[in-house]
């Protein structure tokens, strides 16, 4: 039986990243039945209709009720800032990251020409090091593969296929994203998030996925 070998720069990067507060899910409407439908204004508890409901609380529901200010903007109550190649501010369409104004972390934009690449596990840090070296969006903080609690941060639940505000992260492939969470049970598996309904699961650290890099601050 082989050990399992963990390159050191995996395990440091992965023990190092950090997660702000965290986004609402993207969800603005009630289920009623099976029908969505807008949630209704009167809330009396569990008297009301559709009581508990996840739309019904949270930065999602402040959004619908103009209760947030944001920075950038976004769907729901998600507020990004596109970020040119040198890392300043400017506008949709060929923006090549995202500052989230909620989490303060700061995300790769895929484009068309790598939006299909895939990578093993080793491979995505290997990839992160590579980005780093070319400066975009003028980083100070190390690109690196997200943890799945940052990876979630981002899933858009009330939509789907994929399950992200593609306004703001175009080229999203529906499907499995790495996350550097190794996945304790199998430790040859790391947690990936799947960008088709914004689900989870874990893979074998050689298969071949895709990844959307983060780093911390702007």
């Amino acid at each position: 039986m082989r050990a399992l070998i963990i390159p050191l720069a995996l395990v440091s990067l992965a023990v190092q990243a950090q997660t702000a507060p965290l986004n609402d899910t993207g969800v603005t409407q009630c289920l009623s039945g099976e029908t969505l439908v807008t949630c209704t204004d009167v809330n009396t508890g569990d008297a009301a209709p559709e009581p508990r409901q996840d739309a019904r609380f949270g930065r999602d529901a402040a959004a619908g009720k103009s209760q947030i200010t944001k920075t950038g903007g976004g769907s729901a109550g998600f507020d990004f800032t596109p970020l040119d190649s040198a890392g300043n501010t400017t506008t949709l369409g060929g923006h090549a990251c995202v500052h989230d104004n909620v989490t303060n972390l700061t995300w790769e934009v895929k484009t068309p020409a790598n939006m299909n690449t895939t990578y093993t596990w080793a491979n995505a840090a290997a990839y992160a090091a590579t980005v780093n070296g070319t400066g975009l969006c003028g980083s100070q903080a190390p690109w690196r593969v997200p943890t799945r609690r940052e990876l979630f941060s981002i899933v858009h639940y009330g939509t789907s296929v994929p399950a992200i505000d593609t306004n703001y992260f175009p080229n999203t492939r529906s499907y499995w994203y790495w996350t550097s969470d190794i996945y304790a049970p199998l430790p040859g598996n790391a947690h990936v998030v799947f960008f088709d309904y914004g689900s989870t699961s874990a893979y074998e650290l050689t298969d071949d996925k895709y990844v959307r890099l983060v780093r911390s601050g702007q």
